[in-house]
């Protein structure tokens, strides 16, 4: 198989940032804040404003099988009593043995698709990993990563999403809801427990000694790690509070928080005032043994705030290793034996010690039994049993949705009761929630820019792609012309799911279209958003039907990890999608010599109206870039990418090699091109490199598109990307 080369110019870095102007064939286009764009269509209303809760429920039968084939009308839902109108009743049965996701692979290594689309719903389980370093003692530091880790690869399926999240707010331990394990694994290892000295083990370590008579109560102002531990424990408690609020807006499915926690070791009992401050500040606390009752009030909150929004937390404590790794905790041990009678203070320290561990596990199981779930908090062995039954818990389930016979937001607890009208069945659902007050939350993603539609935005919000409007997408960054990057996001929708409107003798429609770049810690950093406005001929019309549509946009985006989230409206028929693409933003300028990302079109498949083409991708790509990843025999390729070389400096040669690769592995063709960094002129630019692919002689099946380049200068800078494309 023969390559070709395909306008191989030497180029510098890609534009940062470019706004679309215009549309071929008649399609105008104009950009939020820069030119206005007429709105006949007016705000629609959304589905989440209205007052609908839902509850999940299992359903079993006298053997405890889950039981599929219940109907909506034989569910009866009462809300304090008062029976309530269902509104929608789903079953949900997730498949519990893992399906592998079709990846690529030549040995250890795995080609993962490079476009995302939200063609199908999602079908998946929602997981939120939760790391309290604030509540782990650093010696246990990689036991609590063995049990995150454990739990992410025996558990989180290709199909579920899953989101890394430290207590502390730790950025390097933070990871966004994903479907990527590695993402996921890689942020669990960046988890380091940093739990301040517990009220016992304070107590052990303080100078009061028998002799001197001294008393010293844990949580007094002579404790000094009181202020930062009480803290910690409120710090903790908010956000498990804030996650279970975020993860409530996800609808229509159970949300499982996988707890991995030593507990606050406090007793939340009956409280007393202190007279002296405590930390510093001349506000005093109220506390019983140390706890403010602040610390208490924000565990029920917690509480609550899960009950609302049908999140279920099993929690998993690092205690049940010992440093050894291998051996158990004994949670139930008593006093030691030899305590002689005199020896009340080693006494008093003991008993003060196992009261913190009590309370610290009970703690745990208090969270996790009035959310739902459980905890785990015996021996190493409950593990693999406890991670099989979350599995079954959050596979096989009900979900019921209601509309509230009481509207009211008045902050009141409300008892839900779910029964089957069946004989011989047991439900098990959650026993109630409580109302919040006030307005409802403002979206968790802020708008590109000032006029995005609400929908938009609530779809941008989502912690879930949105199917309404099918959209695929897929994202390349390139070296910008400062110390950003510029990224190229393409998103592509098929033409039959666009409505367009005759008026005289044109068809009309706009897509509105968003695009929001979100960190590791959930902050937008960038984003841009457009309205496409398309009057077309009856001609064209016809042709984008078949053909599709293709929007550019691009971000200025500085080295990082980001989720992109993308949303598209279709003005004519109010249908509005949206899709999550994982994005790693690399460092140009940190390697000797790296490469930008892929960016593909086809003889065939390319032939996709698009606004007016970006200008560097114009002079490389013979028709419109596309998320298109599977192509006929007959198709031919055309990819292309830019190679930076930060030592262009001293004369030296970059091998640039393309290659299709056999899904065993086997190179089926190759094509070398040998460029001289003469052409750059001793600066630090890039060479811009598209090379043409005939997939002649391809058989139907999954192949992988490889572009490497070597230098010569020094045989460790070598830059690879690939594609994963399939053959029809």
């Amino acid at each position: 198989m023969s390559f070709h080369r395909f306008d191989t110019r030497p180029r510098t870095g890609l534009v940062a940032v470019l706004l679309f102007l215009s549309v071929a064939a008649g399609i105008h286009l104009s950009a939020g804040g820069r030119q206005k764009t007429q709105q006949t269509q007016q705000t629609p209303t959304f589905r989440s404003q209205v007052n609908i809760i839902q509850v999940d429920a299992v359903v079993l039968d006298r053997e405890g099988r889950f039981v599929p084939d219940i109907r909506q009308d034989e569910f009866e839902v009462l809300e304090n009593g008062k029976p309530q109108r269902i509104a929608s009743t789903a079953v949900v049965n997730i498949p519990v043995e893992r399906v592998e996701a079709p990846l690529y692979t030549v040995g250890t290594h795995v080609v993962k698709p490079d476009v995302q689309s939200n063609a199908e719903p999602f079908e998946g389980r929602v997981f939120l990993i939760v790391l309290d370093d604030l509540q782990t003692a650093p010696a246990r530091t990689n036991v609590a990563r063995r049990i995150a880790r454990d739990f992410i690869e025996k558990n989180v399926a290709p199909n579920d999403i899953a989101a890394v999240i430290p207590t502390s707010g730790n950025r390097r331990t933070t990871q966004e809801l994903t479907s990527d394990r590695r993402l996921l694994l890689q942020a669990v290892d960046q988890f380091v427990g940093r739990k301040i000295v517990s009220p016992g083990a304070a107590l052990v370590n303080m100078a009061g000694t028998p002799e001197s008579g001294e008393q010293v109560t844990p949580g007094s102002p002579t404790d000094p790690a009181a202020p930062e531990r009480i803290f910690n424990a409120r710090s903790t408690l908010q956000t498990l509070t804030d996650i279970t609020t975020y993860a409530g807006r996800i609808r229509d499915r159970r949300k499982a928080i996988v707890y991995v926690s030593e507990g606050i070791d406090y007793s939340f009992g009956a409280v007393q005032q202190i007279t002296q401050p405590v930390d510093g500040t001349g506000l005093g606390f109220v506390h019983t043994e140390g706890v403010s009752s602040e610390v208490r009030d924000r565990m029920l909150g917690f509480v609550a705030a899960a009950n609302r929004g049908n999140v279920t937390l099993y929690a998993f404590d690092p205690r049940v290793y010992t440093h050894g790794g291998d051996e158990f905790v004994d949670i139930a041990s008593g006093l030691p034996d030899n305590m002689e009678e005199g020896n009340e203070q080693d006494k008093v320290k003991s008993l003060k010690g196992q009261d913190d561990l009590m309370n610290s596990q009970d703690n745990l199981k208090v969270m996790a039994t009035e959310t739902g779930g459980f905890a785990v908090t015996g021996s190493r062995q409950e593990l693999a049993r406890a991670f099989d039954r979350v599995r079954n818990e959050t596979s096989n389930y009900y979900m019921i949705g209601y509309y509230a016979v009481n509207e009211a937001r008045d902050g009141k607890f409300r008892k839900i009761e779910v029964r089957v009208k069946r004989p011989g069945l047991r439900v098990d659902a959650r026993k109630g929630y409580t109302v919040p007050k006030g307005n409802a939350p403002a979206p968790v993603v802020t708008a590109a820019e000032a006029g995005t539609s609400p929908v938009v935005v609530e779809a941008l919000s989502s912690a879930l792609p949105v199917s309404g409007l099918p959209l695929s997408a897929s994202a390349a960054a390139f070296k910008g012309s400062g110390p950003n990057a510029s990224v190229v996001v393409i998103v592509q929708t098929p033409g039959k799911d666009l409505a367009f409107t005759p008026k005289g003798d044109k068809f009309e429609d706009s897509v509105e279209l968003s695009v929001a770049a979100i960190d590791k810690i959930g902050k937008t950093r960038g984003g841009e958003r457009a309205m496409v406005d398309m009057p077309l001929s009856e001609k064209m019309r016809s042709f984008v039907a078949q053909a599709g549509m293709v929007f550019q946009v691009r971000l200025s985006l500085p080295p990082g990890q980001y989720q992109l989230r993308i949303a598209g409206r279709d003005v004519g028929s109010e249908r509005v999608g949206s899709v999550h693409y994982e994005l790693e933003v690399p460092d140009f300028g940190a390697a000797p010599l790296t490469m930008s990302g892929l960016v593909l079109t086809a003889e065939e498949a390319g032939q996709v109206p698009s606004p007016r083409p970006d200008v560097d991708l114009k002079q490389a790509l013979p028709g419109s870039p596309i998320t298109t990843r599977e192509f006929a025999a007959s198709d031919e390729l055309t990819v292309f990418a830019e190679v930076y070389d930060n030592k262009a400096s001293q004369l030296h040669t970059v091998r640039l090699t393309t290659s299709i690769l056999a899904d065993n592995g086997l190179v089926l063709g190759t094509q070398n091109d040998d460029r001289s960094t003469s052409e750059l002129g001793a600066g630090r630019g890039g060479f811009g490199y598209a090379q043409k692919v005939p997939l002649r002689g391809l058989s139907p099946g999954l192949y992988v598109l490889k572009m490497e380049a070597r230098s010569t200068l020094d045989r460790e800078a070598v830059a690879i990307r690939e594609i994963q494309f399939r053959v029809k």
